[in-house]
């Protein structure tokens, strides 16, 4: 998990690069958690619905996945954004700390290096420079690119249609996806530098019942038909029993919805 990144010196950085790449770490970690459990209810979705039309009878619950999707994307790139410029993170490796990612201690390491700092690399330089680093912030620019497109122009301004670029596209969950990968690999291949640790991806917890709940709630509008039991029980109700009801309620709807020839235009749970 996360937190188990120390806070106290990390390999050659300096206590204070070491607390700023944990709460670098601490932050892509919970971005990839909520992520996941967006990505759990649309797949949940398409399970449930079978790629039907389907209508929404909890705006509510709705809105609440739809604005954590869109404020995944916007902390993404604030988070990717304060790598670079002026009091960016990258601006803060000076002296020791540019040092401890430098080749001298990585011959094993090459390709992150080289991934890292490409000008040190092509030069020969043994100790990345400060324009070195200004050439990694370019690069990381124009990776995130779409990220940034994404949250200027879609997610942080949706009614600011006029200020929108020609090619600036709206991110999907994929892309998205693709972004918070290139920044895990940003951080490991810092780690693997400074600290000689291979800093593997942590496995956030799955909540697939969180995100069935929700997709019931979307597609059913309330819950009261899930308790099962005499009164007094509530969610004590046998795993069994709600599968069961949950299943055949579904199996119910998709039987009405294939009797009518299952019409694209009509939704199977309408």
């Amino acid at each position: 998990m996360v937190d188990k990144v120390p806070q106290e010196q990390l390999g050659r950085f300096s206590a204070r690069t070491s607390a700023r790449l944990g709460e670098l770490g601490k932050a892509w970690w919970s971005l990839t958690d909520r992520h996941l459990h967006v990505r759990e209810v649309r797949d949940e979705l398409a399970r449930i619905t079978r790629g039907k039309l389907f209508a929404i009878h909890h705006w509510t619950a709705w809105r609440m996945v739809s604005a954590e999707r869109d404020n995944v994307a916007i902390a993404a790139a604030s988070l990717v954004r304060s790598l670079w410029g002026k009091g960016g993170f990258l601006r803060s490796l000076q002296g020791p700390d540019l040092r401890a990612v430098g080749r001298r201690w990585n011959e094993d390491r090459l390709e992150q290096h080289v991934r890292l700092f490409p000008s040190a690399a092509d030069a020969g330089r043994e100790d990345p420079i400060p324009q070195d680093v200004a050439v990694l912030e370019w690069h990381l620019q124009r990776e995130f690119e779409p990220l940034l497109d994404d949250r200027d122009n879609f997610r942080a301004h949706p009614f600011e249609t006029a200020k929108r670029r020609a090619h600036a596209k709206e991110l999907d969950l994929v892309g998205l996806s693709k972004a918070l990968s290139r920044l895990h690999q940003f951080l490991a291949d810092l780690h693997s530098l400074g600290a000689a640790n291979s800093y593997p991806r942590w496995d956030t917890p799955s909540d697939e019942l969180g995100a069935r709940d929700l997709v019931d709630l979307i597609l059913l509008g309330n819950m009261r038909w899930i308790v099962v039991g005499a009164p007094g029980f509530g969610r004590a109700a046998s795993v069994e029993a709600y599968e069961a009801l949950r299943g055949a309620h579904y199996a119910e709807l998709h039987a009405a919805h294939d009797a009518q020839g299952a019409p694209v235009d009509v939704a199977f749970n309408q």
